[in-house]
């Protein structure tokens, strides 16, 4: 099985991290804008229904900030 990790972002003005393996694409945290998001993912071929989960670390804004976007755009996503 291939595993990818990429950092969407890292600091504290926001964290958004991508974990993705043949089936699954995972984000952890989404304390980016939901359009930096999902531009970063385009640029991965990733798709705003291809994200599969959601894993919120902490309830800090720089880790949460796009739930509500996230959760509107990948309607299929499992949060954690």
């Amino acid at each position: 099985m291939n595993l990818g990790f990429c950092s969407l972002s890292s600091s504290s003005s926001g964290n958004c991290y991508l974990i993705k393996s043949e089936t699954t694409n995972l984000l952890v945290d989404v304390g980016i804008s939901g359009a930096k998001i999902y531009k970063n993912l385009a640029d991965y071929g990733i798709e705003p229904t291809d994200i599969s989960h959601v894993l919120l670390t902490h309830e800090h804004v720089d880790h949460v900030k796009s739930v509500s976007p996230v959760a509107k755009k990948s309607p299929g996503a499992v949060f954690c």
